[in-house]
């Protein structure tokens, strides 16, 4: 394969669009997204291994979707002297869809993904109607029918919960439900990390602290480049899209607030107890914990 192509993963609200954007300074990088190859990836499987018939066109139907990936992150290019294209979509490392192509996982500490999230679905359902019966989010406000309750709030003020931050996060269900699903991903991406640094897959993987983006943001994205072979001096400098956080803090805005431990304002004592009981033991192994 001529074409350089790499991966862009991490669980949802951990920066997957900032580091897209920091990457994208390289004159020799040009990363998009979100492609969510996986899915297509994983209703191939299923379809061709469903029947010893289908099974023996396994093989040539990965092959050809390897194509499909290069074919699409290749077109319509406008960034000249591009090397590494790259695909961005939210979500694990696995399923490895083209082996030895370098793959960046970026992590974040759980309880700001939580904080963070449920602006994401505040701010999306009061954008637009629409948005609300669209499937994603429909599935989540009848899950959680406290939502309507908060988004009423939240259409009638964005900054209602800046203002009464311990009313944001009140449903133990909630806070526990999405504290599960961030440990058992970071936990399973992490294993995929250490059997690739093993070398028992596989894969070559740069993983990435958001925080430590945010702490030394030069030092990292020199190692990101550098991870692709890349001389960190034709980087271009840091803009709006790419400096950590944001001048201007805005609830109704993709890049609301973008800092570490911004749910030091939103979990009371109560809701920090809640999480800690469902993911604390992965809190504990890779972020501090209240100082």
């Amino acid at each position: 394969m001529k074409e350089k192509i790499f991966f862009l993963r991490g669980y949802q609200k951990s920066g997957t669009n900032w580091l897209n954007n920091v990457l994208n300074l390289h004159p020799k990088i040009l990363c998009r997204g979100e492609f969510a190859f996986s899915r297509i990836y994983d209703f191939l499987n299923k379809t061709y291994m469903v029947s010893p018939f289908r099974k023996k066109f396994h093989a040539i139907a990965t092959e050809k979707y390897q194509d499909l990936i290069v074919a699409c992150v290749t077109d319509q290019v406008k960034k000249e002297n591009v090397e590494w294209f790259g695909a961005r979509t939210p979500g694990s490392i696995e399923p490895i869809l083209i082996k030895g192509a370098p793959i960046f996982y970026i992590s974040r500490d759980g309880r700001d993904i939580l904080v963070s999230t449920i602006y994401h679905q505040l701010r999306h359902a009061a954008l637009s109607e629409k948005n609300l019966a669209k499937p994603e989010f429909k599935r989540i406000y009848n899950n959680n029918p406290f939502l309507y309750d908060k988004l009423d709030l939240f259409k009638q003020d964005s900054n209602y919960f800046e203002k009464h931050p311990e009313e944001l996060l009140t449903n133990k269900e909630y806070v526990q439900h999405n504290a599960g699903l961030w440990k058992r991903h970071i936990e399973k991406n992490i294993n995929i990390y250490e059997q690739s640094k093993q070398g028992e897959i596989d894969a070559k993987i740069h993983f990435v602290k958001y925080e430590d983006m945010h702490q030394d943001l030069e030092g990292e994205r020199k190692k990101l480049y550098e991870f692709l072979g890349l001389d960190p001096k034709e980087a271009g400098v840091l803009d709006k899209l790419t400096s950590p956080g944001v001048k201007e803090v805005n609830n109704m805005k993709h890049n609301r607030k973008g800092i570490v431990g911004d749910w030091r304002n939103y979990f009371t004592d109560q809701v920090y107890d809640w999480y800690m009981e469902a993911a604390g033991d992965t809190i504990e192994s890779l972020y501090p914990t209240r100082e």
